[in-house]
């Protein structure tokens, strides 16, 4: 299981295993990593990164527990959606059989935020299954969908300068300078770690752009309130509303 910082990670984790879980330090490091099984397949929680390429040790243990499995579990919040599909793409690049639980959909509806599941999952290649963990919902559908997992479509930028001779994944890390990757292969990267991110990157906003609408049905009030403020219009009565309240509560008008 593999996703950002604070996307409800852990609460599908425990969905997906029940109340079996073992904690243990990857080796040779202080990262706590939580295994458990569903059914005849083991289940491993990464820990929540941005992106997979060893820059600290938690992208370091993220890395090395993606490459030795055979399906990817690819949490997103629904929420930050755009955020998120960096490392979605990036997961997909790599080659892996790849599922994606779009979770906090309860969120993302309270924000007013609509979201075009099939359109997602035609952008990817991938299964995506809506959920929100806390209260159950879609983790049936979830793990059927993981014996189903398939692999997605990659960023033409970026398969299009994967070297022959490598697998897809061990390629793409070198493509991004991925240091212990690079000394394992004895060559060094070949610089082109930012294009790559921008590639993808500029994917993933056009990709959001695409299956993600704001909407007022299910909206908070909070967020309703925060749209008018942004509004051309809405956002000039509400500054002039303002300064008109400023004046009086200071006696200036």
């Amino acid at each position: 299981m593999v996703g950002n910082p604070n996307v409800g990670k852990s609460a599908i984790f425990h969905a997906l295993t029940g109340i079996y879980v073992e904690v243990s330090n990857y080796p040779g490091t202080t990262v706590d990593i939580a295994s458990g099984r569903m059914g005849d397949l083991g289940v491993y929680d990464t820990p929540g990164v941005y992106g997979i390429s060893a820059f600290n040790e938690e992208e370091r243990v993220a890395r090395d527990m993606i490459l030795e499995a055979d399906i990817v579990v690819n949490v997103v919040d629904a929420a930050h959606l755009d955020r998120d599909l960096f490392l979605t793409l990036q997961l997909i690049d790599m080659g892996f059989p790849v599922v994606v639980a779009l979770n906090l959909m309860d969120e993302a509806r309270a924000n007013g935020l609509s979201i075009d599941v099939e359109r997602l999952s035609a952008e990817l290649g991938v299964e995506v299954i809506p959920t929100v963990a806390v209260k159950g919902e879609g983790v049936a559908e979830l793990k059927e969908a993981i014996r189903r997992a398939r692999r997605g479509k990659p960023t033409p930028e970026v398969v299009s300068r994967l070297p022959a001779d490598l697998p897809p994944a061990e390629g793409v890390l070198w493509l991004e300078d991925d240091p212990e990757t690079c000394k394992r292969l004895g060559r060094p990267g070949p610089g082109l770690r930012e294009e790559v991110y921008r590639a993808r990157r500029r994917r993933a906003d056009e990709i959001a752009e695409r299956v993600v609408a704001e909407t007022a049905a299910g909206a908070s009030w909070p967020a309703r309130l925060g749209r008018w403020m942004l509004h051309p219009v809405g956002g000039l009565f509400f500054l002039a509303a303002f300064l008109l309240a400023m004046y009086q509560v200071l006696g200036v008008w």
